[in-house]
């Protein structure tokens, strides 16, 4: 079977598409500080928090003890506003803050416990991670249609910053195939 090609996260282009990508959440989040509800605003918190320790995990896993606390307290932060949305009823968001939970749970996976390339659980663990993102871009779309514009702008906002953290995660797979193996002494 074939192995990924390492790099396609370290190029000048991948790096200005990054950049205007997290500039754009950067002006989201202040647009959700104006004119969304505090659970929103809370929940983006979160999010930043968690994006923040995968970016850093999937740029140096074996440093990346001090990222496990922006992930706990971005994880916390997100529950807390999962079970704020049920409380309040207010479904799509509860469904959407569901379907990021698991998504971030699959990469949280996929940084600590290695699969090998092409293998069952690697094809089981991406076309999971695949419906997922459909689920995601489809609470997007229905934002979208019921001209929830800030709403629908975010989540795909959210999508792209995502796909950002799943091309490292794919370089970091890639780089450690690339590794020799070393035999176990014993």
């Amino acid at each position: 079977m074939k192995t990924p090609s390492a790099g396609m996260s370290r190029g000048r282009g991948f790096l200005v598409f990054k950049l205007c990508v997290y500039g754009l959440l950067l002006v989201n989040t202040a647009l959700l500080v104006r004119y969304a509800t505090w659970r929103e605003v809370l929940e983006q918190a979160g999010w930043l928090f968690i994006l923040a320790a995968f970016e850093w995990e999937s740029r140096s896993p074996a440093t990346s003890r001090p990222a496990v606390l922006f992930e706990l307290i971005g994880y916390s932060i997100a529950v807390f506003c999962w079970a704020a949305y049920a409380e309040a009823g207010e479904w799509l968001n509860f469904a959407n803050a569901s379907l990021w939970l698991l998504v971030v749970a699959a990469i949280a996976a996929d940084l600590h416990w290695h699969h090998l390339y092409g293998s069952r659980s690697w094809r089981l663990r991406n076309a999971a991670k695949s419906l997922l993102y459909i689920g995601l871009f489809a609470v997007a779309l229905t934002w979208g249609l019921q001209g929830e514009w800030l709403d629908a702008w975010d989540a795909v906002l959210w999508l792209l910053c995502f796909f950002v953290i799943e091309l490292r995660v794919f370089d970091t797979e890639a780089r450690r195939l690339s590794r020799p193996s070393v035999p176990i002494a014993g």
